[in-house]
């Protein structure tokens, strides 16, 4: 269907000023709506496949007004860039902003899973172990964005999304703005009151110039909402709830805040104090504090994870059953969809391209022979996986994975090109709740070999966080390919660059393909070359491959750098490296 087929604002589901898409709807030529999913502040959103990346993503359709006025749309184009500066696992990700006549559009990453919000509210609040956990991801992302020089304005609980996993991700940077730490100048104009009043600052209630700090005591509001299940400062109204920010102390001796563990006390009370100067300097010592707290807090000793995955399950399941027994109305106050829900409540008013542009590729391929390739295998390691040179071997089109062959997913690459970790650990009897990593890794191998994707991504996930560099490594390929989570090419590099940075040779070849084909934006061949040569240095036979063959295909390679690379192919063939072989002849 042509982007014609828009409905204009009549439509049901369409908000005051926005427009309602049907299903089947294509807009840009590229994403084919598929679903309602809900309303936000800025537009409608939907779910929608992207063609181009054969991808499950969100589209949110912008209300008209963000446009109506000319100096309003240009600070909204320039904002709109912030998104492109932060790839971090913990921050729902912008992909790309497009136009099909008479819409504006925003495609952003889908999470499968729950807003916060929902799951304290379900509980009263969470317990100490799953605060904590939470908390300190929340706390991660918000470095990453700080890092950036971005100060969010609008956290709170129904701005984060648990996956199924138990990843926490921030979204909608709807009123993000970049803060200039050295000239101390906002982009954009100030004084102006935008936010949640009841996570919002003192200086941010009041209109005064923000910084991170503003964001930290955000931060500390959802903290005491997550331990206790109420808020730090409640009154009937905002002005009411404005002079209690500015004016009463904090109470944390009485009422809800009895259920704060006490070594947590004192990081809230920092976090929320009145003023900025007071309270932690940055989201880095805030994590470091939250961290010490954890430390000398008792808690309980299962697998926290675990049981944030579990609880996750159960209320997509009931939001699931009750959605299939009503159909959504756009208009309706704070829906935010089945819980087949996007990460976000939008960055309505960010992005521009995928967020990991301006670092990662396309799947778009410069090789001649290999076609536009996707970047990883979905070939499952054997009962035994070989060591520092192991590659997931056989052809795509033979692999016992499982992998269904979509008829508009890009061609696979040839996979000797791709590694899984270059690890072999000792496979564990027991589940890895309490292990060492390296048993949630070789359970991942055994559940992938069992085609249990699913199970293998949360193993992959439980054993990179404990940094088993294989972990990291294998949920990357897992991504790549989209077996047991939803496909997304940049989170597939994200954990590639995880597993090479831990000292996984396997995540650094595969990084080196991300570089050289490209996953998502561009191709880098130096970028490549410097990933596959780290991998070789190290003994993993497909970095030398892979970069005796980037040598030879570079324009004007000189003899030396020729030279180089037959010596490594022929080192790489003396291994049973079949594609080394093949291109020394």
């Amino acid at each position: 269907m042509a982007d014609d087929h828009l409905s204009p604002t009549s439509k049901k589901r369409a908000t005051a000023d926005a427009f309602a898409v049907e299903p089947g709807v294509v807009l840009a030529s590229r994403y084919e709506v598929l679903d309602y999913i809900g309303r936000g502040g800025m537009g409608v959103v939907y779910k929608a496949h992207d063609r181009t990346l054969d991808e499950t993503v969100a589209i949110k359709i912008l209300r008209q007004q963000a446009f109506d006025d000319p100096s309003m749309t240009q600070r909204f184009l320039a904002e709109i860039k912030l998104a492109r500066r932060v790839t971090h696992r913990n921050v729902c990700r912008i992909h790309d902003y497009g136009e099909a006549h008479p819409v504006r559009f925003i495609s952003m990453q889908f999470v499968d899973g729950v807003e916060l919000g929902q799951m304290v509210r379900s509980r009263g609040r969470l317990a100490i172990a799953e605060g904590y956990d939470i908390a300190l991801q929340l706390v991660d992302g918000l470095e990453a964005i700080h890092d950036q020089g971005i100060v969010h304005r609008d956290l709170k609980t129904s701005n984060v999304m648990i996956d199924r996993r138990g990843t926490a991700l921030l979204m909608d940077f709807g009123i993000a703005k970049l803060w200039d730490a050295h000239a101390g100048t906002p982009l954009t104009a100030s004084g102006l009151i935008v936010g949640t009043p009841t996570y919002m600052s003192p200086e941010q209630a009041l209109g005064e110039p923000l910084d991170p700090r503003s964001d930290i005591y955000a931060i500390g509001v959802i903290l005491f909402e997550l331990f206790t299940g109420a808020l730090p400062f409640d009154a009937s109204n905002v002005a009411a709830m404005i002079y209690k920010k500015v004016h009463e102390p904090l109470h944390l001796d009485s009422g809800a805040a009895l259920h704060l563990p006490e070594s947590l006390k004192p990081v809230v009370r920092r976090a929320l104090a009145t003023v900025a100067a007071d309270r932690y300097p940055s989201a880095r010592e805030l994590g470091a504090a939250l961290r010490d707290a954890r430390a000398g807090t008792p808690v309980e000793s299962a697998d926290v994870r675990s049981t944030i995955v579990a609880r996750v399950g159960e209320l997509r399941a009931a939001s699931l059953n009750a959605a299939a027994s009503s159909v959504p109305d756009a208009g309706a106050s704070g829906f935010r969809g089945t819980w087949l829900m996007i990460g976000v409540t939008l960055a309505a008013l960010v992005l521009i391209t995928i967020i990991v542009l301006t670092t990662l590729p396309s799947f778009r391929s410069t090789s001649s022979d290999a076609g536009p390739p996707a970047v990883g295998t979905s070939t499952p390691p054997p009962a035994s996986v070989a060591g520092a040179g192991s590659s997931r071997g056989g052809s795509p089109a033979a692999s016992p994975s499982g992998a269904i062959d979509r008829p508009n997913a890009p061609p696979t690459q040839p996979s000797t090109v791709v590694s899984t970790s270059s690890t072999s650990p000792e496979r564990g009897a027991d589940g890895c709740a309490n292990a060492d990593s390296s048993v949630c890794v070789a359970l991942a191998q055994a559940a992938e070999a069992a085609k249990d994707f699913e199970r293998a991504a949360h193993l992959y996930d439980q054993a990179c966080n404990g940094k088993a560099a294989a972990g990291c490594t294998g949920l990357g390929v897992l991504y790549n390919r989209g077996l047991g989570v939803t496909r997304d090419a940049a989170q597939a590099a994200i954990y590639y660059e995880r597993g090479c940075t831990l000292g996984d040779m396997g995540g650094c070849n595969n990084l080196g393909t991300v570089y050289q084909f490209g996953s998502i934006g561009f191709s880098d061949p130096a970028k490549a070359a410097t990933f596959y040569d780290r991998a070789c240095s190290n003994g993993q036979m497909d970095g030398c491959t892979n970069l005796a063959l980037l040598l030879l295909g570079s324009p004007g390679a000189a003899p030396g750098e020729k030279a180089r690379a037959r010596r490594l192919l022929d080192k790489a063939c003396a291994t049973g490296i079949a594609r080394a072989c093949t291109n020394l002849r």
